[in-house]
């Protein structure tokens, strides 16, 4: 028990026992060629202070971690992100395989049945890339009811965010437009 005195500094020592580490390693790999590494592809131990560490070019990696519960994160450009929960209490093998990812997020923000005046566009999205035989995942804000996450965002090559709105700039004055510019303009 501690007392705390308004205006007065309390000290209180504690003695901290660590607890022993162990080292989790394994490899990362495509799960379509499973035996294909993904180079560079991040391993994070989630709620921890520890740095992420990345795969060598044979989709290997070493994390030290305290013994445990702990949460890793797989995460490689282009590839869906991948979680393990696993109680460590020795040295521990842990590979991951990450599903390739289509290279286009097509994300569909025309609010076509929110607002009247705004038309359902997302059919020339589709025209254009089913033709240009591009692979996508189509997000529709409206049947998500929210946005994709950013750290979803950011495992595509390319993301292509379509409004269709020709009515939801008059929603708000020349004057408010201008100073959302400078504000994220900083000036």
């Amino acid at each position: 028990n501690v007392t705390i005195i308004t205006d007065q500094i309390t000290t209180l020592n504690l003695d901290l026992h660590s607890l022993p580490r162990y080292t989790i390693s394994g490899h990362v790999y495509d799960a379509i060629s499973t035996t294909v590494p993904i180079t560079n592809a991040r391993i994070t131990a989630l709620d921890t202070p520890l740095p992420l560490v990345q795969t060598d070019a044979n989709g290997y990696y070493e994390i030290v971690v305290a013994e445990g519960s702990v949460v890793l994160e797989a995460a490689a450009f282009g590839y869906a992100t991948n979680f393990t929960s696993t109680l460590i209490t020795a040295n521990t093998t842990i590979d991951f395989y990450l599903d390739p990812l289509p290279p286009v997020l097509l994300v569909d923000d025309d609010e076509g049945n929110l607002r009247s005046y705004s038309p359902h566009v997302e059919s020339y999205y589709f025209t254009a890339l089913d033709a240009n035989g591009y692979n996508y995942v189509y997000w529709d804000l409206e049947a998500e009811g929210n946005a994709p996450t950013f750290d979803y965002m950011r495992q595509f090559r390319a993301v292509i965010w379509f409004g269709g709105e020709f009515g939801r700039i008059k929603d708000i004055s020349d004057a408010a437009q201008a100073q959302v510019v400078m504000d994220y303009l900083d000036l």
